[in-house]
């Protein structure tokens, strides 16, 4: 994560002033639970040691001055709130008006790798509300979860992703050494201690097709998981949450179900099993259980819920196939982005570069990996001083 000083330089550089008051939220993996947060299942993410960094500092100009790493050729970017505004700048405008700032310089820092289903997005929506209510200490604070909620809210809006809750709930809530057992529904989270997987080693392969969640299939994925959802409810008289169900039941009622929702729901349902057998198989230390189910888990996403891509695919095949890998999966909402793998050991980088250059044979895409570790939930800054969690602070 980007500390206090190169976030002040960065701020300095374009504003002339000290920022006074920064935010940093991590990016999040999840490690079984997809496609279902926004059906109300229980998801398995974790919070990471990368993410965004947010600097800001109250002016009485009227106006947002916005600059950001991730557009260094776009210069500060100035939003007025009464002009409606696209993409990123709308995002910022958006969760602005969520936090009732209409006047303030903001600085946007990441490390996070944008496009690889680490939820840059969630964590800039943490991250600039966070930093901007901080400038308002005299004000009522909504709740983290109100935050959370509000984050959401916002890429709907202004990025037009239906997404679910678990990205921004895992910003917000993660804790190192854990993963965060989300359930979506009822808004609550425990922590699941990974002293099981000591030794082992979390990897995220970029597969080289970016991910533009607004501009693919995910929003059609969301509709019909919703349609099977609802459909399911009619036939079998009615649920608030698909989980207050047997699982047998449901299975049953999905198979009769007509293309594609008998899939959908079949993902769902089986997809929930496999994130109580992962905690089963945490506790139980048992890590070629963990490999099986993550395997599993990107069949599923491949057959039933039907967001990988042949790339992906292929660079799951090769990444399964490889020593000391116990099971791999696609990540995050599909169509491009990462590929998720659990090595019982840390992999030798020769053998990881040869994988590449093989995908890259097979697929002409160029790919990269990195090894990730459990971080902090999101924290607050002001000057050099000493850090506070958000989620205690709201």
């Amino acid at each position: 994560m980007i500390g206090w000083q190169r976030m002040s330089d960065f701020f300095v550089k374009h504003f002339g002033d000290e920022p006074e008051i920064a935010c940093c939220a991590p990016g999040r993996i999840n490690l079984i639970g997809e496609h279902i947060d926004y059906a109300g299942g229980q998801v398995l993410p974790l919070s990471i040691s990368l993410g965004v960094s947010v600097a800001v500092r109250a002016t009485r100009q009227g106006l947002l001055r916005v600059v950001s790493d991730e557009y260094p050729g776009q210069g500060i970017v100035t939003l007025d709130g009464s002009t409606a505004q696209d993409g990123p700048a709308g995002y910022v405008l958006e969760l602005a008006r969520m936090t009732e700032t209409t006047s303030a310089q903001i600085a946007i820092l990441s490390d996070l790798p944008v496009g690889q289903g680490l939820s840059s997005s969630a964590a800039i929506g943490i991250a600039v509300q966070c930093a901007l209510l901080a400038l308002k200490p005299d004000a009522v604070m909504p709740s983290a979860r109100a935050v959370c909620r509000a984050a959401q809210r916002a890429e709907h809006l202004a990025l037009g992703t239906s997404c679910g809750i678990m990205d921004q709930y895992a910003s917000m809530f993660g804790s190192p050494g854990n993963a965060i057992l989300i359930d979506t529904w009822q808004e609550t989270h425990q922590a699941v201690p990974l002293d099981s997987l000591a030794g082992c080693s979390i990897i995220l392969v970029d597969s080289g097709q970016p991910r533009e969640l607004s501009a693919s299939q995910y929003n059609q994925r969301h509709a019909e998981m919703t349609g099977a959802l609802n459909e399911a409810k009619r036939l079998c008289g009615g649920f608030n949450c698909f989980r207050e169900k047997a699982h047998d039941e449901l299975l049953t009622i999905a198979e009769a179900m007509p293309e594609p929702a008998n899939r959908r729901m079949r993902h769902l349902l089986m997809e929930q099993r496999r994130v109580g057998r992962f905690q089963d198989g945490l506790r139980e230390r048992d890590l070629k259980m963990l490999g099986r189910i993550l395997y599993a888990g990107h069949c599923s996403l491949r057959d039933d819920a039907e967001v990988s891509t042949p790339q992906i695919d292929t660079l799951v095949e090769m990444l399964c196939s490889t020593p000391d890998c116990l099971g791999a999966r696609l990540m995050g909402g599909g169509f491009g982005g990462s590929v998720l793998a659990l090595f019982e050991s840390p992999p030798d980088e020769f053998l990881m570069a040869g994988l590449l250059r093989d995908y890259a044979g097979e697929t002409t895409l160029g790919g990269r990996w990195l090894q990730v570790e459990p971080g902090p939930g999101a924290w607050l800054q002001s000057g050099r001083g000493s850090w506070r969690s958000v989620a205690e602070w709201l």
